[in-house]
């Protein structure tokens, strides 16, 4: 995304950090969809990814 002019993301638990490169911590063991959208000169870009938490720390 280095030639776009603002990035959004969303962690699909209601989590929308505004860093370039952010971390999540998720609280449950289900799927996400998470999607990172990018605004440029040439219009916005969608980029999604389904996971799925199976481990959560102790």
């Amino acid at each position: 995304m280095e030639n776009s002019n603002a990035s959004a993301w969303d962690f699909g638990d209601g989590q929308s950090p505004t860093e370039k490169e952010p971390v999540n911590d998720y609280k449950k063991r289900k799927k996400y969809k998470v999607t990172l959208t990018a605004k440029g000169p040439g219009g916005e870009n969608n980029f999604s990814y389904e996971i799925s938490v199976d481990n959560l720390p102790a």
